[in-house]
């Protein structure tokens, strides 16, 4: 990569950087932010299932609630896929009550790109589905190693797969 070229590259990420903050102070006031936790890490056994995870932001609202943040830089999702990028937070949550660090009462995805906020409130149910997911996830994993069998499904995300070309939902 030439000098040229390198100094254009750097130059279009700090405008991108500084456009994504100016979103984020669009769609939150940095006065009202009260953090207690930037990129925390958390590994723990969830249901028997080892989990690792990095929390982005938790912060603690004027009532003492605890929010879970997570800033997204890519598109913002249509609606029928939003409830899906809420999942990662709400194992984070799971994982926060049962260690009693904090009890998390509100998620939020931050879309820098776009400047969108989404938000969900934190249910027992909620809490109780996550686990019993994660659980299940688990479970069908182990019988399928156990098994050794590993149906491939194709997808949209077989496009960016590195194993496409040996894999026997593409070869015939």
């Amino acid at each position: 990569m030439s000098l040229l070229h390198r100094e254009s590259a750097v130059k279009q990420f700090r405008w991108q950087a500084w456009f994504c903050i100016d979103n984020l102070w669009k769609v939150e006031d940095p006065v009202q932010i009260n953090p207690i936790g930037l990129e925390t890490e958390l590994n723990y056994s969830l249901g028997g299932v080892p989990l690792k995870g990095f929390i982005d932001r938790h912060t603690q609202d004027d009532s003492n609630d605890i929010i879970i943040s997570d800033y997204k830089t890519g598109r913002t999702p249509r609606a029928h896929w939003l409830s899906d990028k809420f999942e990662q937070l709400r194992i984070y949550a799971a994982i926060m009550q049962e260690t009693q660090l904090f009890p998390v009462t509100k998620l939020e995805l931050i879309y820098l790109k776009e400047g969108v906020k989404f938000s969900e409130e934190v249910t027992q149910a909620i809490l109780g589905a996550t686990v019993e997911r994660i659980v299940n996830i688990k479970a069908s994993i182990d019988d399928k190693c156990k098994n050794n069998s590993f149906e491939p499904v194709k997808s949209k995300l077989c496009d960016w797969c590195s194993y496409k070309k040996i894999c026997p939902a593409w070869n015939h």
